[in-house]
């Protein structure tokens, strides 16, 4: 039985996504979404393709230049581009942790513990660039985010937390779990050296930056292709709700919360929902697009190079 637990909690969790994406549309009419997404001129769907294909190149420079010195851009560009392909195909963002087994493997190689720490501080400085804008364009003045915050008992969560540290302070104190657990730490934090490295972690920030422009411009395109004049302040309070609705990692290549959180933030800016459903089908489409079109280029060249 204990072998088809994943199977089981994979499909319960689909079962549930899909009641949640029923109960969320079921008042748009399917005739509105395919009039709205036969709109998009092609000269629309050209660029923002192109825009999607940009945000990967500058996506994998960022991860280049937070990896420690001895990797070549030909591997990172492999782990970050396969792995942004497999987090649209497999469940459960498979693809942050092919990114590190990537990394593992081959030549240049580095310890998973290196790569992991690596990956983090790509993760960290593609937060901070996003937050960055966010503050910049004054998003957080967007009607996105006019919603209410739930109370918690602050006392409650302190005493869980120190309760919490206090078992894992009580658990390390053996000295050989100590000795593991400060050699793995080292292993760790060599993979966040290159944040500490002002040039580096610049460079890494300006990517980052760029990279979300680029979505920006994709996303922007859509809008004004459906009659829609949103800000650019707007557009990123928009993509940051999407990001934080793909953190839920509870579906295959995404599908269904993407477009679930992307209406969410466009109708909070008053855009019809058959219209804001046609603008997260197309965006999302092209996005996979264009990484299967870079993943592919990439397997044509190794294959000729090997």
């Amino acid at each position: 039985m204990k072998k088809y637990y994943p199977q089981l909690l994979l499909t319960a969790g689909l079962l549930i996504l899909g009641f949640a994406l029923f109960y969320f549309f079921r008042g748009l009419k399917l005739e509105k979404i395919l009039l709205s997404i036969g709109t998009f001129p092609k000269e629309t769907l050209i660029l923002v393709t192109l825009s999607s294909a940009v945000q990967i190149v500058f996506m994998t420079l960022r991860f280049w230049f937070l990896l420690p010195n001895e990797v070549p851009l030909s591997k990172a560009s492999q782990a970050l581009i396969f792995g942004h392909l497999a987090n649209n195909f497999a469940p459960a963002r498979a693809g942050e942790a092919l990114k590190i087994v990537f990394l593992n493997k081959g030549d240049h190689s580095l310890s998973l513990l290196t790569a992991t720490g690596s990956f983090a501080a790509d993760k960290i400085v593609d937060l901070l660039s996003l937050i960055l804008l966010f503050i910049l364009f004054g998003s957080y003045r967007s009607s996105v985010f006019h919603f209410s915050l739930p109370h918690w008992n602050w006392w409650i969560l302190l005493l869980s937390f120190l309760g919490l540290s206090g078992l894992v302070v009580l658990g390390i104190r053996k000295s050989k779990i100590r000795e593991k657990i400060q050699v793995s730490l080292a292993k760790l934090a060599f993979g966040f050296n290159s944040i500490k490295n002002p040039k580096r972690a610049s460079l890494g920030l300006l990517f980052g930056v760029c990279c979300w422009a680029s979505e920006v411009v994709a996303l922007h395109l859509l809008c004004s292709a459906q009659g829609l004049s949103f800000s650019t302040g707007e557009i990123i309070g928009v993509i940051c709700v999407l990001n934080l609705g793909l953190s839920l990692a509870v579906s295959i290549a995404n599908l269904g919360t993407f477009e679930a959180s992307m209406v969410y933030a466009l109708t909070k800016l008053s855009c019809p929902p058959e219209t804001a459903l046609a603008i997260a089908i197309c965006h999302h489409a092209l996005q996979l697009i264009s990484v299967v079109s870079l993943a592919s280029f990439l397997a044509v060249k190794n294959i000729k190079t090997s």
